[in-house]
C-alpha cells in the first residue's frame, strides 16, 4: 500500500510538469505530445485508484475470513455426541478439560448460530438457557416422585 501511495504524488507531479511544458517553442508538436502524456498520466492515475479500491476490498475480505476462522476455532475443542435417547450435544473433549475449563457441553443449535451456550445438566436432560432447547439423556420414570416433597425437573 505504501508503494502505491508513493506513486500517486509522482503521477500528479508529472502531470503538473507536463502542463507547464505546453509553452515551449514548437507549439503544435509539443501540444500533441503533452496531450498524450496527460492522457497517459490520467489513465495511470485512474488505474492506481482502481488498484487501491481492489486492495481495500481484499483487505476487508481477508479480515472477514480471519474472523470466520477464529470463530470456528472456538469450537474445535468440542465433539458432537448423541445421547442415549437420540438427542445431540457437544461436550468438551477430554484433552481440553482443566481446572480453568471444567467438563461441560454446549448446545448444538446455538453452535450453528456461532454462539457457545453451555448446557445446564439436569437429572433427565440438558437445557440451553439461550435457545430453550431441551435434550433428554435419561428416560423419565413412568411413576413420577410422590407429592411428599420429592421434586424433579423435566425441562
Amino acid at each position: 500500500m505504501a508503494d502505491l501511495m508513493g506513486v500517486v504524488p509522482g503521477l500528479k507531479a508529472a502531470y503538473e510538469i507536463a502542463r507547464a511544458a505546453k509553452d515551449v517553442n514548437d507549439q503544435t508538436r509539443l501540444n500533441t505530445a503533452i496531450s498524450e502524456i496527460l492522457e497517459q498520466l490520467t489513465s495511470a492515475q485512474f488505474g492506481l485508484l482502481e488498484m487501491q479500491q481492489q486492495h481495500q476490498q481484499l483487505l476487508d475480505e481477508n479480515r472477514q475470513l480471519r474472523e470466520k476462522v477464529e470463530k470456528e476455532e472456538r469450537f474445535e475443542c468440542y465433539r458432537l455426541e448423541r445421547t442415549r435417547l437420540g438427542g445431540y450435544i457437544m461436550p468438551l473433549k477430554e484433552e481440553y478439560v482443566s481446572p480453568d475449563q471444567p467438563a461441560h457441553a454446549i448446545c448444538v443449535h446455538c453452535r450453528e448460530d456461532g454462539k457457545r451456550s453451555v448446557l445446564a445438566h439436569y437429572e433427565y436432560n440438558y437445557y440451553c438457557n439461550s435457545c430453550k432447547t431441551s435434550v433428554h439423556h435419561t428416560e423419565i420414570p413412568s411413576n413420577p416422585p410422590s407429592s411428599t416433597g420429592d421434586s424433579w425437573c423435566t425441562w
